[in-house]
């Protein structure tokens, strides 16, 4: 069995606030989690889990996590 996440709604869903996430973040480098939750209408918890996937996805070193 061929198990894949790339066609679930919620794996869409998490892209798309990954993005709004990443633009948020290009334009203000320094946002805390806290003010990305608030943007994007998640929880800390749930901005951290998506700055660690983007920081996988994509290398980046200078996202604050904490």
């Amino acid at each position: 069995m061929n198990f894949s996440t790339e066609h679930w709604a919620s794996h869409d869903r998490g892209k798309k606030k990954r993005a709004e996430i990443l633009a948020y973040l290009s334009k203000y480098p320094d946002a805390k989690p806290q003010e990305l939750a608030e943007l994007v209408g998640l929880s800390v918890y749930q901005v951290r889990r998506h700055l660690s996937t983007i920081h996988l996805e994509r290398g980046i070193q200078s996202l604050a996590v904490a």
